[in-house]
């Protein structure tokens, strides 16, 4: 076979690449290919990021109806152990004394804890005051041990300065206890709408100081209900001298709240809540007269993120000590929202409620029903 030369295999060589020529895309399919990659890598994206909103919105929300039913589980013990709880119309009152009136508690709290904003106006609001019992702080319970002979006060009537007037025998005291609405958010710490803060005013300081402005609630006007008036109409608060004649170490101005008071929990709903009502005190089913009736605290129904309803604190006449001797009851409200939290706009309602009814165990002057 005869040798082909060089020009004609390279001849060959270029029509059999004309014959096949090499594949490839042009500059349309090439933008073409790239938009529409791009309308799926975007949609794929906003999926994600629409799917990650919705987890942190329902997080956000989760953790708030979380925190809302620690508040209420917290508030539930409280008032199991309350001795006496005071419902609306012993809250506010009128002020001054009168025979079977209230003067209303809130009347002589720290005017930090009442305000009473009107309107949309920031401001702090008590909801919910009761008397509870506590052990003595430790520094006073060593005093009394140490001074334990001298505790009788029949051999001697003159005890030591130290422990004069502290129930040592008992070690145990009266505290008050408030809770409170607050909407001030000075500094912009707290992110939610309004927070439950508590308040109280116990007898001694951790330190073992009187503290100023407590008064015993067994020694005034019917007891819990007049606080803090004696029967004669005398304010112990202010009364430098008690009806006994001895000097009262609490006069003055009531203790006052701390700079950064305890907040129990934040995203509670605005108290006076646009185009939300508060729901009814529960229904009664006994007997006509037994028992005194639901009373709203506060009074009225404008605050409705947070109130109670409480039976047996107030003046209800023809009623054996108040409650026919039967324990207190008292149902409780809470409304949370989670606006302002991560995924949760500001001005969102992301609402839910929770309810409860507790039977306080105090039996202080509490009269078993006829058998």
């Amino acid at each position: 076979m005869a040798k082909h030369s060089f020009p004609w295999l390279l001849a060959r060589s270029f029509r059999s690449q004309r014959k096949h020529p090499t594949t490839g895309f042009t500059l349309l399919e090439l933008l073409i290919s790239v938009f529409i990659g791009g309308i799926i890598t975007s949609t794929l994206l906003y999926s994600v990021v629409e799917l990650l909103k919705v987890n942190q919105r329902e997080s956000s929300r989760a953790e708030t109806q979380r925190e809302m039913q620690l508040a209420m589980d917290y508030i539930s013990a409280e008032l199991r152990q309350a001795v006496f709880v005071y419902d609306g119309s012993c809250l506010t009152g009128t002020g001054t004394f009168a025979a079977d009136a209230c003067p209303g508690v809130t009347n002589f709290l720290p005017t930090a804890i009442n305000t009473q904003p009107t309107g949309t106006a920031a401001g702090t609001t008590p909801v919910l005051a009761f008397w509870r019992v506590d052990p003595l702080p430790q520094v006073l319970i060593n005093l009394c041990a140490a001074n334990a002979a001298n505790l009788n006060l029949t051999t001697n009537p003159n005890p030591p300065a130290g422990i004069n007037g502290v129930p040592c025998l008992s070690r145990r005291t009266y505290s008050l206890v408030v809770y409170y609405l607050d909407t001030t958010n000075t500094g912009g710490t707290w992110a939610g709408r309004a927070r439950l803060k508590r308040y109280a005013l116990t007898q001694f300081t951790a330190t073992g100081a009187p503290n100023t402005g407590w008064v015993d609630p067994t020694t005034t006007n019917n007891k819990f209900l007049g606080w803090p008036y004696e029967a004669t109409g005398n304010n112990l608060q202010t009364a430098g001298t008690l009806s006994d004649g001895s000097t009262n170490p609490y006069a003055g101005a009531i203790a006052g709240v701390a700079v950064n008071p305890p907040v129990l929990v934040d995203f509670v709903d605005t108290p006076v809540t646009p185009g939300s009502t508060a729901t009814a005190c529960p229904g009664d089913s006994v007997t006509a007269g037994s028992l005194p009736p639901f009373v709203r605290s506060p009074s009225g129904t404008t605050v409705t993120s947070f109130y109670a309803c409480v039976r047996g604190g107030g003046f209800t006449a023809g009623i054996q000590n108040n409650t026919g001797g039967r324990n207190q009851e008292t149902a409780v409200f809470l409304r949370g929202n989670a606006a302002g939290r991560a995924g949760v706009p500001s001005t969102a309602k992301v609402v839910f409620d929770l309810q409860t009814r507790v039977l306080s165990r105090g039996s202080f002057e509490k009269s078993p029903a006829p058998q």
